[in-house]
């Protein structure tokens, strides 16, 4: 990005640590620090701008966490993006005025910096977000910035994929879109289940798990995480896309934490029919009143009595619950609460059907549900 290069660190350093020591929360020897409205300490870590302009003047949403600490620590963060903001308008683009126009990029990383594929017809969805690299780069064990970068096998996978989505998904979009505005839109679209079996049929099925959890390709395509990096941004480019080729969450994460740490017996009845996209799972973290972005703050407990455990929560936003075929719930809670603070928790695999799990409502994120698909 061309703003990544007009700002270096030291000058931004200098200008968040002028900012940071003016406020009272940023007085600390070392850099910046604040504390947390669970009474811990954090040091902030300044990244770059990356390219990204923070609009003037800045807004902090306010969230769960309420504390008065938390409360300082968002009007610190107002301060900080609005002299960034003073500082691209200002000394940045003043800079970048100064620029001879015609020097160039060594390398570039913004979309379209090559040309579009030639089969890509104009008004069409594209995927090449970068300039080719060369394949040396693979075996180097150099990052892969573009698809042809990929091996022959992976390359061929990729653009099976982009044929596929061309083909069979972009058509029937807006029929998935009226799905999902409908009266049925909590049962899944007989079309997403119908492309779901052809998908399988041409082994674009399961591609998210990564090489290093499953080494030997018995459950996934055996994928680096660069590798799948670019298949993803090419089913990113669709809304349906991943629950097409069972790479959608939270089934991802269920399935990867089977893989690595599920017994034989939890395999054999959770992994499988995840991995074979007969059933789905959810994910319950996020308890009501508290900021459960932090884990440590997570109330819901879970005790273990007569070799069985007894749950008691609230969870919000569980994301997955309310689709038919959910049968598993991952969920997090506080297995001993007298441990130090980031060893209290655990998960817990729960079959939808135990007694006790009422599911009350869908909760929108906008103004906007989550129903299948």
């Amino acid at each position: 990005m061309w703003v990544r290069r007009l700002f270096q660190p030291s000058t931004l350093h200098w200008a968040w640590r002028t900012t940071a020591l003016n406020h009272p929360l940023g007085r600390h020897q070392g850099g910046l620090r604040w504390t947390h409205s669970g009474g811990r300490s954090y040091r902030a870590v300044i990244f770059d701008t990356g390219g990204v302009l923070v609009p003037s003047p800045g807004t902090v949403a306010v969230g769960q966490a309420s504390s008065a600490t938390a409360q300082q620590s968002g009007k610190l963060t107002e301060s900080m993006a609005e002299l960034a903001w003073d500082f691209a308008t200002k000394e940045g683009f003043r800079v970048f005025k100064e620029m001879p126009a015609t020097k160039t990029l060594s390398r570039s990383y913004h979309a379209w910096a090559g040309p579009r594929s030639p089969r890509t017809p104009k008004g069409v969805r594209g995927h090449s977000t970068v300039a080719a690299a060369s394949p040396s780069h693979e075996a180097k064990g150099g990052l892969v910035i573009s698809p042809e970068g990929l091996s022959p096998a992976v390359r061929k996978l990729y653009e099976q994929l982009v044929q596929f989505i061309e083909q069979k998904v972009y058509p029937l979009e807006p029929e998935l879109q009226r799905h999902q505005a409908s009266a049925n839109r909590w049962s899944p679209s007989p079309l997403i289940e119908d492309l779901k079996e052809k998908a399988k049929a041409e082994g674009l099925w399961n591609l998210f798990l990564p090489l290093e959890t499953d080494p030997e390709k018995k459950y996934g395509a055996g994928l680096t995480n660069v590798e799948y990096a670019h298949l993803c941004e090419v089913m990113g480019m669709s809304l349906y896309a991943s629950e097409i080729f069972n790479c959608s969450v939270p089934d991802m994460g269920t399935m990867e934490i089977l893989v690595r740490y599920g017994t034989e017996e939890q395999k054999a009845r959770w992994l499988v029919p995840l991995l074979e996209g007969r059933i789905h799972s959810c994910f319950a973290m996020t308890d009501r009143k508290v900021a459960s972005s932090d884990a440590s703050n997570i109330e819901a407990s879970i005790k273990e009595e007569d070799n069985s455990y007894v749950i008691n929560g609230h969870k919000w936003w569980t994301s997955g619950i309310l689709h038919p075929h959910c049968k598993l719930c991952v969920f997090m809670g506080k297995t001993d609460p007298q441990a130090p603070r980031h060893q209290q928790q655990s998960m817990l695999l729960v079959p939808m059907d135990s007694p006790g799990i009422t599911v009350i409502r869908p909760l929108s994120v906008f103004g906007l549900e989550d129903p299948p698909g």
